[in-house]
């Protein structure tokens, strides 16, 4: 995230950002709670998500031309991110996966200033069993008035999506029809255009349909549903 500077010597001086100049433009590399490199930032209309290993810190926006972000108290935490591609925003939404001490396998929603961990014990359970996921890549979209979070991890095979208006989770896959086997859930990089839902997937772009009851290419889309034992005159 590069910031132009104008200064008449090329000069970089923010006081909230530490940063390192580049061929006459300033680089983020690091926020001020804390002595972590940022790898992940994010953008929610008036306030900037600073990311990194071990914090966040939000930035707000204050028409100020000398300092244009500030940062409140209560707007840092130790908890850090551990996938950069789980990072995604909708609305003041901010969703990622977790790292640290303190986030260590979570997945967390931020809403305006406020952090929530929106992840269970058997999700976190899966992470801390997986083999790689830092590589987890994420997405979100709005439909029929719900939000979703997919997290889809790549080395490790596995696709959890999360209901924010529903609080809560399900898995979803993509089931080999050769092998019968269930791998994540193909369909990655969510963008609404026109009112609309596309999706990316090896070799195609494709629509959701609310009337289509397969994947795109014909394969069988699995649906399970689970629930508690039923018994008569126990």
């Amino acid at each position: 995230y590069p910031f132009e500077t104008t200064t008449t010597e090329g000069d970089i001086d923010y006081d909230i950002f530490q940063t390192v100049k580049y061929e006459g433009s300033g680089w983020i590399t690091y926020a001020e709670w804390m002595p972590d490199n940022i790898t992940a930032m994010a953008g929610t209309g008036s306030r900037v998500w600073t990311l990194g290993p071990k914090s966040y810190q939000i930035f707000n926006f204050n028409n100020d031309i000398n300092y244009p972000f500030t940062s409140p108290d209560t707007a840092a935490a130790a908890i850090g991110i551990l996938a950069p591609n789980s990072l995604c925003v909708i609305g003041p939404r901010v969703f990622w996966v977790g790292s640290s001490d303190i986030g260590n396998n979570g997945i967390y929603m931020g809403n305006i200033n406020e952090v929530s961990r929106i992840s269970n014990p058997d999700i976190e359970r899966s992470i801390s069993l997986m083999a790689n996921p830092s590589d987890a890549i994420g997405q979100v979209w709005m439909e029929n008035s719900h939000v979703f979070y997919s997290i889809a991890f790549i080395t490790d095979n596995k696709t959890f999506v999360y209901d924010v208006n529903e609080d809560r989770w399900h898995d979803r896959v993509s089931t080999d029809p050769n092998k019968n086997i269930d791998n994540a859930w193909r369909y990655k990089y969510a963008v609404q255009h026109d009112g609309k839902i596309y999706f990316m997937c090896n070799g195609a772009l494709v629509r959701q349909s609310t009337t289509k009851w397969t994947e795109h290419d014909g394969n069988t889309m699995i649906r399970l549903r689970r629930c508690g034992a039923i018994m008569k005159d126990y």
